[in-house]
């Protein structure tokens, strides 16, 4: 099987390069790459040219990350493809497993973890997403939500004759957020597989087009793609024969369901007051002029995965209430936390008033019962 790599690139030359060199680098034996430069100024086009014998450049004025994606698309010819940041990099045994993933005919998108690097491509000891990836006949989703645990876009990899059908995507409306686009489609196509092992890494840096911005900028974001993607999606299961409800969806699905908790966080908490968020990192939720979240469990301020046991979480929220925290928030989807640490769970309703409970949210104030 031919696996294409499609590097989509604008202004990341400093990561550029690694990215390229992690796709040359692939064990597979049929491996092709095509790296997309979408109008960049910073020397990433000097860069492509001087690996211009082993990869397929496609140099093109800006149109943001879907015209790169509809790009690419067309200049490759592989029978899965893989979209790859440029401020990512594959693992060798990628393409490989990517081979492997699409034995099956009736597979329409594979998924896989990626070990987070921090912007030196130092490795920070996480994975993400940092929850098992779910597989199989995932279409019985579009009846009432099409969210799914998926990686971000250098973690997938999608069947020709899938993307065959839905691009080119609208360019206009995805200048960023185009793996949105192919998450949220591929789920009325057919299966979707996994690898348990990790084949990327996926970099966190200041320059992130989209998780360095502020909360409610993602947010806005992210309902205008779903907003156009959900449309699409409609089409494609009324095409398709898929059963679906798409009415259901805009009630359900995880960014309209975030926004309105936040709004509800905003009414429940004083602005700039430090409150414990229990979300599994789901939320992303940064501090901000509004909003002071810590993330729980925390390290250097970030996610760093659930507890080990109901000690350590008991002695971690009494720690960040001596320290301030005036709120513990549960966010979807961990609300499981309370069915699997059952002494932490006990802790927190015999010593602390529930102030709020909805499908979105539960919240406690940390300053005692009364």
């Amino acid at each position: 099987m031919r696996v294409s790599i499609v590097i989509t690139n604008y202004n990341y030359a400093a990561y550029l390069p690694a990215a390229i060199e992690s796709a040359l680098a692939q064990s597979h034996d049929n491996v092709e790459i095509v790296v997309v430069d979408d109008g960049s100024s910073d020397g990433s086009r000097e860069i492509i040219a001087r690996y211009s014998a082993a990869v397929m450049p496609v140099l093109k004025q800006n149109g943001g990350q879907g015209s790169a994606v509809n790009a690419g698309f067309a200049a490759c010819s592989g029978d899965a493809v893989l979209f790859l940041d440029a401020d990512d990099e594959l693992l060798p045994k990628a393409a490989a497993s990517v081979a492997r993933l699409f034995a099956d005919p009736g597979v329409a998108k594979a998924h896989w973890p990626l070990e987070v690097i921090d912007a030196s491509g130092r490795a920070t000891g996480q994975l993400w997403p940092q929850r098992e990836l779910p597989q199989g006949d995932l279409r019985q989703r579009l009846v009432a939500c099409p969210d799914y645990l998926t990686p971000p876009q250098s973690g997938n990899a999608f069947a020709r004759w899938m993307l065959e059908e839905v691009l080119p995507m609208p360019e206009a409306n995805f200048r960023t957020g185009a793996d949105t686009y192919l998450f949220l489609l591929a789920l009325a196509f057919g299966e979707v597989r996994r690898s348990l092992e990790p084949l990327g890494r996926y970099r966190r840096h200041t320059e992130n087009n989209y998780s360095g911005r502020p909360f409610d900028d993602r947010m806005s974001e992210l309902r205008r793609w779903f907003d156009v993607t959900l449309d699409a999606l409609a089409g494609v299961c009324d095409r398709r024969g898929v059963a679906a409800d798409p009415a259901a969806w805009r009630r359900n699905a995880w960014v309209y369901r975030v926004t309105k908790a936040a709004r509800r966080l905003d009414e429940l908490i004083p602005p700039r007051t430090p409150f414990v968020l229990v979300d599994d990192g789901d939320w992303s939720m940064l501090p901000d002029e509004q909003r002071r979240p810590i993330p729980f469990l925390e390290r250097n301020g970030e996610f760093w995965g659930p507890p080990s046991d109901d000690a350590e979480a008991i002695a971690e929220l009494e720690r960040l209430r001596a320290a301030g925290a005036s709120h513990l928030v549960f966010g979807f989807p961990a609300f499981w936390w309370l069915d699997h640490y059952l002494g932490f769970a006990d802790h927190v309703a015999g010593s602390f008033e529930r102030i709020a409970e909805t499908n979105d949210l539960l919240a406690y104030d940390l300053s005692g019962l009364t």
